[in-house]
């Protein structure tokens, strides 16, 4: 086993530019996927971050029924919001604001 070893190293290096570029070749793979993966993981965050602040935040508050109409007829905006944040801020189980 010892000798396959020092045959494949010497063979490894009796060619130095194909070795250099190769090991180029899977640094700059290497390189790339690490920024890409990053990239992605950057626009996922963003993605879902837009769509909280798009949607009005973490939490919604709807009429019984709204689901099943809410294809039907446009969001109408409430006549009194601060009597839901109040209604809301009640409630002994509300979690984190």
């Amino acid at each position: 086993m010892n000798k396959f070893i020092k045959m494949a190293w010497r063979n490894m290096w009796r060619n130095w530019r194909r070795t250099t570029i190769a090991l180029m070749a899977i640094i700059l793979g290497l390189i790339l996927l690490l920024f890409f993966d990053g990239f992605i993981k950057g626009s996922d965050q963003a993605i879902f971050g837009n769509a909280v602040r798009l949607y009005g935040g973490n939490i919604q508050v709807h009429a019984p029924g709204f689901r099943e109409k809410m294809n039907r007829f446009p969001l109408i905006p409430l006549e009194n919001p601060e009597a839901v944040i109040q209604a809301a801020l009640a409630q002994p189980h509300r979690g984190a604001v």
